[in-house]
């Protein structure tokens, strides 16, 4: 019985070790950074082979359909401050720790020749669904650093401790399935076969309206997700009413807080991550912005604000703030809880394009983007 187990034990540290060099020596090869997505890819090939962007959005859902960058451009370009032409690189569920892996192979892999600026959303990492358990979205990013980094996030947040135990098993769970390449046969003919894998993430399924992942269409519309208006009836609309106040009493709650007793710094792996990203930009040629969008949890707050408050003005713009932007929790303008219509996110985008021409004013450390 020594014998057989022994034996076990030799067999599946020699497993091991293969799975570990076909990932080191092929699967690297086949799978370039961003293959965990169809629409990362298609946005990828986008900004390669056209080549005439200098500002990038980056983010979420909430990046895709909210910010729409012929209108931004229109509006920063008529001040006569900067020459813009932007891309928006939003892809649902793009968030913290998967937008730093993203943003980082960008930057190291020179990948963003030609931009100079780039606007991040910058929200707290989503909570694992178990649905999305090694699902290739979940697996592809959560390498060795990103790994220990998620951990650091999570464990440095305000997330209640349930939320705490279930995430660091998921998260375990999906960085065993990246080392030991846990299906990545079917994931690999899945990626370069056009399929995606992303209908059950945190906020459902991309790809609803007019097929985003059609690549001359992500050109047309420089890869925004146009939502129409959205006419409620009076059930939906009252539902929708009282979501939206919850969501507005919570951020005036925190806000107002912060400035009479300011909420402690908690998650500083957090905020030492975000400064690094903008020095490791800077290097690069590259000015970084975060944004702050609207939350739901007072956790989200709590974590979010003393981080913003630590950053360089230069480096961020907050519009989760419902004393400042009422319009932007108004069900009038809301698809839904989560995000704006199409008249909604024209006022959010005109908020950010004010907010972006004072970043890059007089006093700033902004590039110069001349005029053509």
């Amino acid at each position: 019985m020594a014998k057989l187990l022994r034996k076990l034990f030799i067999l599946m540290v020699l497993v091991f070790v293969a799975n570990i060099l076909l990932r080191q020596f092929v699967y690297q090869a086949l799978t370039p950074y961003y293959w965990g997505s169809r629409l990362i890819a298609d946005k990828h090939q986008v900004i390669l082979q056209e080549a005439n962007y200098n500002l990038l959005f980056i983010g979420s859902s909430k990046t895709n359909c909210q910010i729409e960058p012929l209108y931004f451009d229109s509006l920063v370009n008529s001040q006569g401050q900067a020459s813009i032409q932007s891309f928006n690189y939003g892809v649902n569920s793009l968030l913290p720790t998967e937008s730093f892996y993203f943003y980082e192979n960008l930057l190291d892999q020179g990948d963003l020749d030609g931009i100079k600026f780039v606007v991040m959303e910058f929200s707290c990492p989503p909570n694992p669904r178990p649905q999305n358990l090694h699902k290739r979205r979940q697996v592809y990013w959560l390498e060795g650093s990103k790994f220990l980094l998620s951990y650091q996030l999570l464990w440095g947040s305000n997330r209640p401790i349930t939320h705490k135990v279930w995430s660091s098993g998921a998260y375990l769970v999906n960085f065993i399935d990246n080392q030991i390449n846990l299906g990545i046969y079917n994931e690999l003919s899945n990626f370069y076969a056009g399929s995606n894998d992303e209908v059950i993430l945190d906020f459902g399924a991309e790809g609803t309206i007019e097929n985003p992942n059609s690549v001359p269409n992500l050109i047309v519309k420089r890869g925004h997700n146009i939502r129409p208006p959205r006419n409620h009836d009076v059930d939906d609309f009252k539902k929708l009413e009282k979501k939206l106040e919850g969501m507005r009493k919570v951020s005036a709650k925190y806000f107002t807080q912060h400035e009479e007793n300011p909420i402690a710094l908690k998650n500083k792996a957090f905020l030492n991550k975000a400064e690094q990203l903008i020095a490791k930009s800077k290097e690069k040629g590259v000015h970084l912005i975060f944004t702050m969008t609207r939350q739901w949890r007072d956790y989200q707050y709590k974590e979010l604000i003393p981080i913003f408050e630590q950053l360089d003005p230069a480096h961020k713009i907050i519009f989760a703030d419902s004393r400042k932007y009422p319009d932007l929790f108004a069900p009038e303008y809301a698809l839904d809880p989560d995000h704006l219509d199409s008249v909604g996110s024209r006022i959010l985008t005109k908020i950010l394009a004010e907010q972006f021409l004072s970043n890059i004013g007089e006093g700033r450390s902004a590039p110069v983007v001349q005029k053509d």
